[in-house]
């Protein structure tokens, strides 16, 4: 209560600055028009808006006089109900404020200036005060919002983890990890950037180019340069990622746009138009978890009016690796954010996809050409090959060395990810002949330089055919970054086989059977692609259905194992469980994800089989389903983005495996047993939910239509949503 009560009266103070302020606007106003004895039609317009302006602010003086009047605990019981009374009176003085300085500029141009000058010697006095009056003010609001916001330092880092937890200062350092110096200055130097940059006006810079062209590093550049020379503007950037789900949704981008913009200067306050969005949806029990889309530009708005002497600039790298279906919502966003916002500027990187041209062509933009990154390519070869000097016994010949650099740079076409590739397989080698040999034998695009490279991993001796063959399915389909240990684990075993394998290789050897097309993030010690198309290169090589395929058996292999039911029992190897605890957390967390993207259709016999022998009956659960489900409760943080992370206490009681069933959809993968049906069509789960209420929870439209024609009973009651 003393908290609130305490909210109220600083939001009163600061209304009551407020009115002072524009009381003393109207003062001056009054001097300069209403009191000129020419009265003209845009006159009576001014005083008609000086009149709603004052009944606005009477109308609060009143409303909080009788607030006063009350005892501190019908306050602080007013303030829990009503606490946006100030933010209102903001919002409607504000309209008022902007339709009466409208309305003096057009009594100041209905005037003659020699004779207004005439009948107020002083006017340009007073309107020099009026401009001073609010700069002042709008320092002072700022100073007021900064101290409101100072109040509660725990409470400002809960609301700002709340609304984003994207680290994208982590992920702008992760991008710019390995840029060669000096490079990426013809595009701060290029026309069209420095005209963005300088334009008075709100504009998007578009900035597009094949795959591996390098727009990531020159992404990580753009940040740098305005964060190194700042011109009194706000920042904040976004690295998408198709990789990571939750860095490929539109929402998540405008999310972090409004808690980067939401800090103030000094980074020790945030604006209080997020706080208030906060506390709103904590008083109604937070009903939406996050701040929608819809939300997230309101805030946005108000924010970049907030920085109304500043520039606000947004940058988004790699859109085209945001959601496909979604990314249209984004591109409009923005659309509506540049016409409604005087001074936004936001830039933009991605492929030419159609969807994405369509909607940006029409603004400025800075193609990547193969001429334009010609020099940052020489550099980045010069460099890779200045490093390699440092360990190699015999040194490359200045002339040899120029021919790579001359080389590498003329058959790039402004592709860095060739060049990165080339450059590796040159400096393997040692003798000169072999390099000249090598340069004269260069791949003419992408896809062949990557055909080169599976083609030698295939050709590798022993088991890294098969290790790399793994490693590539598995980081191509994994719900998550699979954390180095768990893809060594994963990659050893044998998906055909019920007996789990031990670990006998670490992580290097995986990426040496690789070849380098698999990296790991020494940030989140995770394995990911060298660069996105090398994902897309494999993605022809093997269908989601067949990655996904190999997954879900190494994961229901893992759970079916006697051994792996009680990690605090006996076991046949510990050493060897222990080896696989990684592995066997991520197969209880993501076993259901990987089985659904098997298909209903092109059935993987396999993976039946072990989803049956996983379950045990249809309805009667097994062993290894029972103890999954005790070990997921009581040692697994729930992922929420799952249907199992938000569900799982819908699975109670865990004797039964036809609530698993529905609500995950398995409906063709497990067919022999549909042929006999339930026991109990309108069984329910301690909480009261029906099959068809999982079914449906689940999305599985044809689980839910099977349901049906079993006659499930559709007006049932029970659960949290009646029938």
């Amino acid at each position: 209560m003393a908290i609130s009560e305490n909210q109220q009266m600083e939001a009163l103070l600061r209304g009551l600055d407020k009115i002072l302020y524009l009381i003393g606007r109207c003062e001056i106003y009054d001097i300069l028009y209403i009191h000129n004895p020419k009265p003209t039609e845009a006159l009576e317009t001014l005083k008609s808006a000086m009149i709603q302006l004052y009944a606005i602010i009477l109308r609060f003086l009143a409303k909080e006089y009788q607030q006063l009047n009350k005892s501190t605990a019908s306050r602080a019981f007013h303030a829990l109900l009503n606490p946006d009374d100030v933010a209102g009176f903001e919002k409607d003085t504000q309209a008022s404020e902007r339709r009466i300085e409208s309305e003096a500029g057009n009594c100041e141009r209905s005037y003659n200036r020699a004779a207004q000058a005439e009948g107020v010697p002083n006017a340009e006095k007073f309107k020099a005060l009026l401009q001073e009056m609010k700069i002042q003010n709008d320092v002072l609001v700022e100073k007021d919002t900064e101290l409101w916001d100072r109040t509660n330092a725990e409470e400002r880092r809960k609301i700002l983890q709340w609304t984003s937890d994207i680290p994208c200062q982590d992920n702008h350092e992760l991008a710019r990890q390995g840029r060669t110096p000096d490079t990426g200055e013809w595009l701060l130097n290029h026309i069209q950037y420095q005209n963005w940059r300088s334009a008075n006006e709100s504009m998007i810079l578009w900035l597009h180019g094949v795959p591996g062209a390098g727009k990531t590093k020159l992404v990580s550049k753009v940040v740098d340069d305005l964060i190194d020379h700042p011109r009194h503007e706000a920042l904040a950037y976004f690295y998408c990622d198709c990789n990571q789900g939750p860095r490929r949704e539109p929402e998540n981008i405008l999310r972090s746009f409004v808690k980067q913009l939401s800090f103030s200067p000094k980074e020790d306050a945030i604006h209080h138009c997020l706080v208030q969005i906060y506390h709103q949806k904590e008083r109604g029990g937070f009903p939406s978890n996050k701040i929608t889309c819809a939300e997230s530009e309101r805030l946005l708005l108000q924010l970049i009016e907030a920085y109304q002497h500043t520039t606000t600039t947004l940058i988004v790298d790699a859109l085209d690796e945001c959601d496909a279906n979604l990314r249209g919502e984004l591109i409009e966003a923005f659309h509506r954010l540049i016409a409604k916002s005087k001074k936004l500027k936001i830039f933009i990187s991605s492929r030419r996809d159609d969807d994405i041209k369509n909607q940006l062509e029409e603004k400025t933009n800075v193609g990547i050409e193969a001429t334009d990154n010609h020099a940052d390519i020489s550099k980045f070869v010069v460099e890779a090959i200045r490093e390699n000097e440092k360990e190699r016994r015999i040194p490359i010949p200045v002339d040899l060395q120029q021919e790579i650099i001359h080389t590498l740079s003329n058959k790039s076409q402004g592709v860095f990810q060739w060049a990165s590739l080339q450059i590796g397989q040159v400096l393997s080698l040692t003798i000169p002949d072999d390099i000249r040999n090598c340069l004269g034998k260069l791949p003419s695009d992408l896809k062949n330089a990557y055909d080169e490279i599976y083609s030698t991993i295939q050709n590798q001796l022993g088991s890294q055919p098969e290790i790399a063959n793994r490693a590539f399915q598995l980081v191509m389909c994994s719900y998550r970054p699979l954390f180095a240990a768990e893809l060594v684990a994963a990659v050893c075993q044998d998906p055909d086989s019920d007996e789990p394998k031990g670990v006998d290789i670490d992580i290097h050897f995986v990426l040496h059977a690789c070849r380098n097309l698999l990296v790991v993030d020494e940030r989140l010690n995770s394995c990911r692609f060298a660069h996105l198309s090398v994902q897309e290169y494999f993605e022809d090589h093997w269908s989601a259905h067949q990655a996904n395929g190999l997954v879900a058996r190494v994961c229901l292999s893992l759970l079916n194992y006697p051994d792996h039911w009680d990690p605090n029992g006996e076991a046949k190897d510990s050493e060897k469980r222990e080896d696989l605890s990684q592995l066997i957390s991520y197969a209880r967390n993501y076993w259901p994800i990987h089985v659904q993207r098997c298909g209903e259709t092109d059935i993987d016999k396999r993976v039946s089989a072990l989803l049956q022998r996983f379950l045990g009956g249809m309805n009667q659960s097994g062993p290894a389903y029972r103890s999954w489900y005790e070990m997921y409760v009581k040692d697994e943080t729930p992922d929420y983005r799952t249907l199992l992370g938000r569900h799982i206490k819908r699975l109670q009681p865990p004797t039964s495996v036809s609530l698993a069933i529905c609500l995950f959809g398995f409906c063709g993968i497990l067919s022999a047993w549909w042929e006999f049906g339930f026991m109990d069509i309108e069984e329910t789960n301690e909480h009261g939910d029906s099959l068809l209420v999982l079914a449906a929870l689940g999305g599985s439209v044809t689980l839910v239509g099977k349901l049906l024609q079993a006659g499930a009973n559709v007006n049932a009651q029970g659960g949290d949503y009646g029938n």
